[in-house]
């Protein structure tokens, strides 16, 4: 299923090279975002926010993988300047791909699926033959070859 992110119109992926421990290196970055303003997510600690309004800053940290999307751009370019004048990153631009989740820019939307996931998972275990179905079912619903 593919859904469409509202607000988003730009991403760009950043690798950032940091000779810290992870705990260190996540508290280090932690208190650096949530110093320029941006709030953690209390259900996901990887991602920080910034919300103005209409203007929507995410920023998400996995590991050394930084993702920043936003809808905006002058609280953007300054944030990324801020980061990269902090920390040594490498802009690896648009996003494809990560963790599994496909990015699909069309026109100013980002689309977001897993379909090649989901269809590699299927092949490595033998499912790839099967016929598609719609899902939900109802309830008590048999398929039938």
């Amino acid at each position: 299923m593919v859904k469409k992110i509202k607000y988003v119109k730009r991403q760009k992926h950043y690798t950032v090279y940091g000779k810290l421990h992870d705990h260190a290196w996540y508290s280090k970055i932690d208190s650096y975002l949530q110093h320029q303003g941006l709030q953690r997510n209390d259900v996901n600690y990887n991602m920080c926010y910034h919300i103005e309004k209409k203007k929507i800053i995410i920023l998400i940290l996995y590991v050394d993988d930084l993702l920043i999307t936003w809808n905006h751009d002058s609280k953007t370019q300054w944030l990324i300047t801020q980061l990269e004048g902090t920390f040594e990153m490498s802009n690896l631009g648009s996003l494809p791909l990560y963790l599994n989740v496909e990015f699909i820019n069309i026109g100013i939307n980002i689309f977001m699926c897993q379909h090649t996931y989901a269809q590699e998972s299927l092949e490595e275990f033998g499912f790839h033959n099967y016929n598609v179905v719609v899902t939900p079912l109802l309830e008590g619903f048999k398929i039938n070859k």
